[in-house]
């Protein structure tokens, strides 16, 4: 396992065998205790967990995947997320992954709608066109040549979101604002934390078919000045819980991407810094933050497609020149970093991942 903290691999363990217990029954514990023992076998020692730390809390109950591995392994598969400048953070190095992961271009097109601050109540106003803050689509990745519109739009033009909405799509990514992903109790009323319910109806009237993603965001710096809870785990555990009752209480919603966890678990390593690996007390770092983060992406959403999965991968970057300019600092990535954040991407995908 490298440099990945054995603490780490502890807390995973932990977390993991409660998850089987909880949702998959005796025998899954079993058969899932013993996988995990021939993975960390390789470890000498195995420190005991904080009593203190609340397992549980990371990780969304586990729940079945097969129903959606016919769209994800389908050929020319089309991915969009809709959210806001988080999105950038774990769609950064998306490409850069896949092409270190991928001997050939797998056939995948990756686009993103972006608006700053963007919140359900906010994507709904532009669909009526009510917003006034401007949005863009991006393309992420796409060997497929699709001719998706790109480019920038005013809020009260919803031309560029109908034009990318009537593409066809196979999973939709959205997500909430920063500021109110703890605020589940919220998000289904009529103020601005609000809105999904109308939000996700316009969605489904572009997409019918297209299964629903939705990530655990990352958490806040714990000095940051939104930071409610005054620390970024305990914060990131009431994002997890948020994201939990959606996904008991809306099956419209299928896949969790838990890339926060991922980013949560890295700073329980010694690549953690004394912003937690933020660039400005609430985007990601630039480089390692921003690799594991995608990392995750990868293999929630693609590895299963790939055939393989993103640990091991070989892997290195050095964060260019407009990256060093925050007073923040970014962390460049070589081949021991990357197995870290490779084995943090995997671990949070893991109990999503079980059948």
């Amino acid at each position: 396992m490298g440099e990945l903290n054995v603490r780490v691999l502890c807390f995973n363990m932990a977390c993991m065998r409660r998850v089987a217990v909880s949702f998959l029954g005796v025998r899954s514990l079993i058969v899932l205790t013993l996988l995990l023992m021939c993975v960390f076998t390789s470890c000498d020692k195995m420190e005991d967990v904080d009593g203190d730390k609340e397992l549980d809390s990371l990780y969304v109950p586990a729940f079945d995947l097969s129903g959606v591995d016919s769209v994800l392994l389908k050929p020319g598969l089309r991915i969009l997320a809709i959210g806001n400048s988080y999105t950038v953070d774990f769609t950064r190095m998306l490409s850069k992954v896949v092409n270190s992961v991928c001997d050939d271009k797998p056939d995948i097109a990756f686009y993103s709608l972006i608006r700053g601050n963007g919140s359900f109540y906010d994507w709904y106003n532009i669909s009526r066109g009510y917003d006034t803050s401007s949005y863009d689509c991006r393309k992420v990745l796409d060997n497929l040549g699709l001719s998706v519109q790109t480019g920038s739009c005013s809020g009260s033009d919803n031309s560029l979101l109908r034009a990318v909405l009537s593409e066809e799509w196979d999973v939709v990514v959205i997500q909430q604002r920063s500021l109110w992903a703890t605020e589940y109790g919220m998000w289904f009323g009529e103020e601005q934390p609000g809105y999904l319910r109308d939000w996700l109806s316009v969605v489904r009237s572009y997409q019918p078919k297209a299964v629903i993603a939705f990530p655990i965001i990352h958490s806040y710096y714990s000095k940051y000045k939104d930071n409610v809870e005054l620390s970024s785990s305990d914060r990131h555990a009431n994002i997890v819980r948020s994201v939990s009752a959606l996904f008991a209480e809306k099956p419209v919603f299928q896949i969790v991407i838990p890339y926060g966890t991922a980013v949560e678990l890295l700073r329980e390593t010694s690549y953690n810094n004394e912003y937690d690996l933020t660039r400005d007390g609430t985007h990601l770092g630039y480089g390692l933050p921003c690799y594991a983060a995608a990392c995750c992406v990868y293999e929630t959403l693609l590895s299963r497609r790939v055939g393989k999965s993103v640990s091991g991968t070989s892997f290195s970057y050095t964060c260019p020149s407009w990256e060093r300019t925050s007073a923040y600092p970014c962390i460049d990535i070589d081949e021991v970093s990357a197995r870290v954040a490779q084995d943090c991407a995997v671990s949070a995908c893991a109990p999503y991942m079980l059948r």
